[in-house]
């Protein structure tokens, strides 16, 4: 049974420790290149065939949407969570370019405060000017330093900017956010 995009998830079943297994290619999108992985099939060994080759196929449905999601990529704004994408972005491709304390830092800020306001729904797509000011305002709202939302800003910068080379964005959308300025420090005499 051939899919429309050309891609057919296989697995074969394999047995260790008297457990059964499902070994199938999983993609690896840094390296680009498939590798076994080996999921339990929850079954043990001397289980009828019957019920390993159902469970087998249930399970190569279930990884078939995410195995193709990782070998083509999203070429379409509109099809990418934008928490998903900042995600990826920093475990696979920015975590190796950056501090251990930074990369806590920026998980941080994923996991929290951006998860907060946009959500699981927002897609790349969704992320214009007005969205990002919006956020910034929030920021603000809650009392943190203008410093901070540079911070943030700067994360979403490098973040869609890399985007911009992985070409799901022809243009940066942070191009079009004006930075926070953070406040000259005046010290006070006493």
């Amino acid at each position: 049974m051939a899919k429309k995009n050309g891609f057919v998830l296989t697995g074969s079943v394999q047995e260790k420790n008297g457990k059964l297994y499902l070994v199938y290619p999983h993609y690896d999108p840094i390296k680009q290149v498939a590798k076994p992985k080996w999921k339990s099939m929850g079954l043990y060994e001397g289980e009828k065939k019957a019920v390993i080759e159902k469970k087998r196929r249930k399970l190569l449905r279930e990884l078939e949407a995410e195995e193709t999601r990782l070998r083509e990529g999203y070429d379409n704004p509109e099809n990418y969570p934008l928490m998903e994408f900042l995600t990826d972005w920093l475990e696979n491709v920015h975590k190796y370019k950056i501090q251990q304390t930074t990369l806590q830092g920026y998980r941080i800020k994923i996991n929290g405060k951006i998860k907060a306001y946009f959500g699981s729904e927002v897609t790349l797509d969704d992320c214009k000017p007005k969205l990002i000011h919006g956020f910034y305002e929030s920021l603000r709202a809650e009392g943190v330093s203008e410093r901070t939302v540079i911070h943030y800003h700067n994360l979403l910068h490098a973040a869609f900017e890399y985007a911009v080379r992985q070409e799901i964005f022809e243009v940066n959308p942070m191009n079009r956010v004006e930075r926070p300025q953070a406040k000259k420090f005046v010290g006070e005499f006493y």
